[in-house]
């Protein structure tokens, strides 16, 4: 036993499927003279903490042992519901959806004011303003939540604001939660093991997003739903699988590939290092396009 993790390092016995970890593992430390020696020395603890030999299958086996036997997940930002569904419970999400975290009279008065403020100061340089509103997946699927999970009859915050903001405000409010429940009977939208929606969930949202900026602008018309056909395709595990540990109990089955039924403009990539300069990996370097059958702009900042 103690010649294992040595004899792994050397000859990589370990068979086992690295783990999902959202970071990079550590290097092996370089050495900058004696005065950093206590640097090159925690650097070396670092290496061997991410490299130590058998690691993968001891965490492949810490994490699956504390879900069958204990019910136990190593992160509590991972909920199991029901049929292999997975949600993202951090960010006080059981509060939220058991009503037992409420804003306030002065929080929605504090949401007005930003927004407006936001929507003025826009509209003094010519831009329209909209505010939207994506649900988490339990909105959507509530019907997945664990059966302990029981959900209040008071109505959530976004819909509290929405209406608040209805009655005392002009600001434009699209809540994306009635459009993705209705469409939900036609196709899964979102990602069983993914705090995501999948690309027909997002479909769903920017037609709803361009229908509600044509009131503002009366140029858009949102793409018709006959504009695509959806076939099926695999996909790993996704991000809440991470935060179980990685596990290999839970299977993506709902991804959806999107199919032109006609051919679309094909749209170029370019980079310009001087207005757009790169600071960050080159697939995430900032480009522009053009679209000669289109008119205006749009300006993207995207994540994850």
């Amino acid at each position: 036993l103690l010649w294992l993790q040595t004899l792994d390092y050397f000859f990589k016995l370990d068979r086992a499927r690295a783990t999902l970890e959202n970071r990079r593992l550590a290097l092996w430390p370089h050495f900058d003279g004696i005065g950093r020696t206590r640097d090159f020395v925690a650097g070396m603890e670092s290496y061997f903490n991410d490299h130590f030999g058998f690691r993968k299958r001891l965490i492949r086996w810490n994490s699956h042992w504390k879900d069958q036997l204990f019910h136990e997940t190593s992160r509590r930002d991972a909920l199991v519901g029901r049929d292999g569904w997975l949600f993202y419970s951090g960010s006080h999400m059981i509060e939220d959806w058991t009503r037992q975290a409420a804003w306030d009279r002065q929080e929605f008065e504090n949401w007005r004011q930003l927004l407006e403020m936001r929507r003025d100061w826009l509209r003094a340089r010519g831009i329209k303003y909209l505010f939207v509103v994506p649900p988490d997946k339990q909105t959507v699927y509530p019907e997945f939540l664990p059966e302990w999970l029981e959900r209040s009859a008071q109505p959530s915050k976004i819909r509290q604001l929405a209406q608040y903001l209805k009655a005392r405000s002009t600001v434009e409010v699209l809540d994306l939660s009635k459009p993705l429940i209705d469409a939900k009977n036609v196709r899964v939208e979102y990602l069983k093991t993914d705090t995501h929606w999948n690309l027909f969930g997002g479909f769903v949202g920017c037609r709803a997003l361009v229908a509600a900026l044509a009131h503002q602008l009366p140029a858009l018309s949102p793409l018709p739903a006959t504009a695509y056909g959806w076939k099926q395709e695999e996909q790993p595990p996704g991000d809440l699988t991470i935060q179980l540990g990685g596990t290999e109990l839970f299977r993506e089955t709902t991804a959806v590939e999107p199919v032109p039924l006609e051919p679309l403009p094909a749209l170029k990539d370019l980079y310009d290092p001087e207005r757009l300069p790169q600071r960050d990996e080159k697939e995430h370097k900032p480009c522009y396009t053009f679209n000669e059958h289109a008119s205006g702009k749009a300006l993207l900042f995207r994540d994850s």
